[in-house]
């Protein structure tokens, strides 16, 4: 584990968003009972008013710049002023509140399940109840007890990037089994890989915002909004890695988790500098 790793996202074709994601809805045969699961994945739209600031100018008129003219120096230029707009690497990983709490309690989660076996650590979490239940039910109470509705704009970011972390996990693992004891094959190196996917999704959300504002500027058709949006992910997930060395992932309490938690963040944001 001596090397930088980095997370190209999942292999292979891409299979839509499991069905807990969108609209509550869970997957089943027609002899199946149909349990209700708890509605996660759609936020609320929050105006950033740093984003409306005079510090966000050259930021702003960087990713206009590549909204306008998407070619790859353009993203670059784009990625290293808005990561300069956010205080650089130390202080976008400083202000990383809700997700150094939520990236703590999800590594404890995954590196359990591999470690500790599900049950053990679904009873550690209070979620003993959905053993049984449906992987779709199950994954989306997960979902809410690790990373919580919140109040600020960091707070959804952190959720979001958490929602669609998971539902990569649901893809690669448990869109072939119905039991989430599929999640106890995680080997080091996949919760490794598993977790700089979370990274990589929070910095993208938090980057959407500043994206958001440019294409509204632009005027720019859903179709293009959507490519550039594919763009801006694919490089960010590129440019996300971090050398584990000999990090004990399985072991490590919560303290030192936040600790290792915010080197990446800092080492990811510096990747995009």
């Amino acid at each position: 584990m001596g090397t930088s790793k980095s997370f190209g996202g999942p292999k292979g074709p891409q299979p839509l968003l499991p069905p807990w994601f969108d609209d509550g809805g869970v997957d089943g045969d027609d002899n199946s009972e149909i349990e209700p699961t708890p509605a996660i994945g759609k936020q609320p739209r929050i105006f950033n008013p740093e984003i409306a600031g005079a510090t966000w100018s050259q930021a702003r008129s960087s990713l206009t710049r590549y909204v306008s003219s998407p070619t790859r120096s353009n993203l670059r230029r784009a990625a290293r002023a808005y990561s300069r707009a956010v205080g650089g690497s130390k202080g976008a990983a400083r202000s990383a509140v809700s997700f150094k709490r939520t990236g703590a309690r999800f590594l404890k989660f995954i590196s359990g399940v591999s470690s500790k076996g599900l049950a053990a650590t679904l009873e550690l979490f209070g979620l003993a109840e959905i053993i049984g239940r449906s992987s779709d039910y199950a994954i989306a109470k997960i979902a809410d007890k690790l990373a919580p509705q919140g109040d600020t704009l960091e707070d959804v970011d952190a959720r979001k990037a958490f929602v669609d972390t998971m539902a990569e996990l649901y893809t690669q693992y448990l869109s072939k089994s119905t039991d989430l004891k599929a999640l106890e094959s995680l080997k080091v190196e996949d919760i490794q890989l598993v977790f700089l996917s979370y990274v990589a999704n929070y910095i993208f959300q938090r980057w959407l915002h500043a994206l958001g504002i440019s294409l509204e500027k632009k005027n720019v058709s859903p179709a293009k909004a959507i490519k550039l949006e594919k763009e801006i992910r694919a490089y960010v997930r590129a440019q996300v890695k971090y050398d584990f060395q000999s990090i004990d992932l399985l072991s490590m309490d919560e303290s030192n988790a936040k600790a290792i938690i915010n080197d990446i963040l800092n080492t990811a944001y510096g990747c995009i500098q």
